[in-house]
């Protein structure tokens, strides 16, 4: 419960900063754009394994508000690890709202799985290049649950 606490208020102090900067900012999801981003995940827990997630990602966008990108994944799980290439594509609406959508193919052991993967999230941005982009995130697939993720991007 504090966890959660906790990341909502970084995302509402973040809120109140980020937002008035953003519309200000008219031109970062143009067509011709360049996008990186990065996130990282470790979560310790006594009775599952000690998952590490890193996550480095580009993309371009082709049309004003439409980014196509892939992220270059790593995840470790115990004995199970796993290097892929993930495609995503975003749209923007309002320069304030994205919607995203990525395609995950893995291989553990002899078996391949695949899945999409779904989710809305908001931008503030912090200067006319950086932004913080929180989202909720929803694997398709069997047991699956919505996933919080945050990334730190940057607009080139």
């Amino acid at each position: 419960m504090m966890k959660i606490l906790l990341i909502a208020g970084v995302i509402l102090a973040i809120s109140c900063f980020g937002h008035g900067v953003i519309l200000a900012q008219d031109s970062f999801t143009d067509r011709g754009i360049f996008f990186l981003r990065g996130s990282g995940s470790f979560n310790v827990s006594l009775q599952e394994g000690t998952p590490l997630n890193l996550s480095l990602g580009g993309g371009y966008f082709p049309f004003h508000d439409i980014l196509i990108g892939v992220d270059m994944e790593y995840v470790r799980v115990d004995d199970f690890d796993d290097f892929s290439a993930v495609p995503f594509a975003r749209y923007y609406w309002r320069q304030l709202l994205f919607l995203e959508a990525g395609y995950y193919s893995f291989k553990q052991g002899d078996d391949y799985f695949s899945y999409l993967e779904g989710g809305i999230g908001y931008i503030f941005l912090l200067n006319d290049y950086v932004t913080i982009e929180p989202g909720i995130y929803y694997p398709f697939q069997n047991d699956a649950k919505p996933q919080l993720k945050m990334f730190i991007s940057i607009y080139l």
